[in-house]
């Protein structure tokens, strides 16, 4: 009988799952570890809790202030990143912002107040503008819909024409932030093109049709061009008050979660019969009054995220006390170590081995078996059989077993467990 060597490298894992109820895989083949840790995490809550959010760092202290908790749920933008914003003087910090965040286990959310990259009235006053920002059609109100007249459609019509590369220029920018966080390990829950059906902002005022090639556009952009495997992908999308929301759809293969804003007393039942056979979680990317968990029972939000000071404006303090103590709602405090979350624990590490034979001279010593040190390895006698043993020191639940099996002469294996610890 020809002789083996059977050689491993540090990786005999015995794996324990941790929750995954009603998980759902990211779009993103390629999703970060973190990104896959917090959408498990989202999954394993979803309809059992509901993440609480705050735009803006100085109401998530005026939360902690009033409360004593911070928010689950950081929100930031990157309205301030573009080119006209930095000429005129923005000095944006919101990437540091979200990585602190990050330090102290809480999550990130960013939107994109995006102004039109070209075409822009500059106006003190439009009439059209009068129902949205008082008639305000100047520079910094250009992501409205009135204060410009760019066309979207026009501008997808021609790629490599002047218009297209003004997008691909704003979308590389905020790819370069996104870069930051994705290198800092920080996953982002990123809702680009948002309220695009209420068509008060430029990219949906042209329609359904330039919105959702404009978000395909920056779909391929972020994920394939820029490898940002960070992002969870969250859709906004209204019910029936602004016409057909499935029109909007980008499609399931571009969308992780779809988010609500402002939500009326029939948005949870309309977003179920619009959506509940897509397989996703809903969100409330915005809101002004806090959704009572009280009611969660008839309306299980994934998340919510307060807008800025409606915290203050829209919620008695007292209110804002007894939603942020309420064990239906997940706070910053409350939050598990979401960045492994969901991932497979081994729980073979570091337990005692045995082994048949060590090779000599080599060092190769059976504890490298399971230091979990990819680097290190052990490696048998040139003889047969070979065997490896590990007492994991009770009853343990496997739900699959990892071998790391370098070249070596051993072509197979069988696998052996004690049913009695």
């Amino acid at each position: 009988m020809k002789k083996v060597l059977l050689t491993l490298t540090a990786a005999l894992c015995l794996l324990g799952k941790a929750p995954e109820a009603g998980a759902q895989n990211l779009v993103n083949p390629n999703a970060s570890k973190e990104a896959r840790g917090l959408k498990a995490y989202l999954d394993e809550v979803n309809g059992k809790q509901m993440l609480s959010g705050q735009y803006w760092d100085t109401w998530a202290e005026y939360v902690k202030t009033n409360t004593g908790q911070y928010p689950a749920i950081l929100g930031l933008d990157f309205m301030d990143y573009t080119a006209r914003r930095r000429q005129e003087g923005a000095n944006p910090t919101d990437i540091q912002k979200a990585i602190n965040w990050h330090n102290n286990n809480g999550i990130v959310t960013f939107s994109w107040h995006w102004d039109a990259p070209t075409d822009i009235y500059d106006a003190a006053f439009r009439q059209e503008c009068s129902g949205t920002t008082g008639g305000d059609a100047r520079w910094y109100k250009a992501f409205y819909s009135c204060a410009v007249y760019f066309d979207l459609n026009d501008a997808l019509n021609n790629p490599g024409g002047a218009k297209y590369n003004l997008l691909i220029r704003d979308i590389d920018v905020v790819a370069a932030e996104l870069k930051k966080l994705r290198d800092a390990g920080v996953p982002v829950l990123w809702r680009p093109l948002h309220e695009a059906s209420g068509r008060w902002f430029w990219w949906g005022a042209g329609g359904a049709g330039p919105c959702k090639r404009l978000w395909t556009l920056m779909y391929d952009r972020l994920t394939n061009h820029h490898q940002l495997n960070n992002l969870i992908w969250v859709w906004n999308c209204y019910g029936f008050e602004h016409g057909s929301p499935t029109d909007w759809f980008p499609g399931n293969n571009m969308v992780d979660i779809i988010a609500y804003d402002y939500p009326r007393s029939t948005s949870w039942s309309e977003y179920n019969s619009i959506h509940g056979n897509r397989g996703k979680n809903f969100g409330l990317a915005e809101v002004s009054g806090i959704p009572d968990p009280n009611n969660f029972n008839s309306a299980r939000w994934n998340f919510f995220v307060v807008w800025s000071d409606f915290v203050r404006n829209n919620n008695s303090v007292d209110y804002l006390r007894r939603v942020y103590n309420d064990p239906r709602v997940v706070t910053r405090e409350s939050l598990p170590d979401w960045k492994n979350y969901g991932f497979e624990n081994n729980i073979a590490l570091n337990k005692p081995v045995r082994v048949s034979s060590t090779e000599a001279t080599f060092g190769n010593i059976a504890s490298n078996i399971n230091d979990g040190n990819g680097t290190t390895r052990w490696s048998s006698a040139y003889a047969d059989p070979q065997w490896v043993q590990i007492d994991l020191g009770s009853r343990k639940n496997i739900s699959k077993v990892v071998l790391n099996w370098e070249a070596a002469s051993a072509r197979s294996y069988n696998l052996e467990v004690s049913d009695d610890g």
